[in-house]
C-alpha cells in the first residue's frame, strides 16, 4: 500500500477543491479529491512518492528457449504450408503461449509470427528465382492469401515489390552470363 505525506498547506486546501469538483451522480452531488491525487508533490516532498521496484532481481538475465526447444520450435514453423497455431507450437515445447512467444524472440531476436513470415518470403524468394510461376501461384503455394497480401509482406520485408525483385534478379543473371 502506497501511504502519501500531507502538509498543512495542501490538507486545508483539499476540502476547497473536493466542494468545488461536481459528480457524475445527482446534479449538484460533490465529489472528494484526495489532496495527494488532487495536487502534484512539492520538491519537498519526494520522499512520499512511490519508488517503482525493480521487473527482476539485477543480475539475473532473462532466457530463451533451451536449445532443443528452439530446434523443435523452427522445425515445426519451418513448414510453411502446415501453418500451425502457435499454441501447438508452444506445446510441443512444454511452454504456454505467452512464455513461449517471450522466449522465441530472447532467443531468435524475432517473434514467432514475424521469423514465420520471413520463411513465406524467403520460401517467395526460391519460387521468384527458380520458376516462371505467375505471382499469384507463387504467394498461394506460400501461404499468402492473394497475390496483393505477398506484394505488402514482400515489399515491408525485402524493400521492392515481388515483380520488381524477379525482373532485377533477371537482369543480374543476364550480365553474369556476358
Amino acid at each position: 500500500m502506497i501511504h502519501a505525506r500531507l502538509d498543512p498547506v495542501h490538507a486545508a486546501t483539499a476540502g476547497v477543491r473536493s466542494r468545488a469538483h461536481t459528480g457524475a451522480g445527482e446534479a449538484g452531488a460533490l465529489r472528494a479529491t484526495p489532496a495527494w491525487r488532487a495536487t502534484p508533490p512539492r520538491a519537498d516532498q519526494a520522499e512520499a512518492l512511490p519508488t517503482p521496484a525493480p521487473a527482476r532481481p539485477a543480475g539475473r538475465a532473462r532466457s530463451g528457449l533451451a536449445p532443443w526447444q528452439e530446434r523443435r520450435a523452427k522445425e515445426l514453423l519451418a513448414d510453411i504450408a502446415a501453418a500451425l497455431p502457435l499454441a501447438e507450437v508452444a506445446r510441443a515445447c512444454g511452454l504456454s503461449r505467452s512464455h513461449f512467444s517471450m522466449a522465441f524472440k530472447q532467443s531468435t531476436g524475432a517473434s514467432p509470427h514475424a521469423w514465420f513470415t520471413y520463411r513465406r518470403v524467403a520460401a517467395a524468394q526460391a519460387l521468384l528465382r527458380d520458376t516462371d510461376r505467375p505471382l499469384a501461384e507463387v504467394a498461394l503455394a506460400c501461404g499468402f492469401g492473394d497475390q496483393s497480401h505477398l506484394s505488402r509482406v514482400f515489399n515491408r520485408f525485402v524493400g521492392t515489390s515481388p515483380g520488381q525483385w524477379r525482373r532485377q534478379r533477371a537482369v543480374q543473371a543476364l550480365k553474369a552470363c556476358r
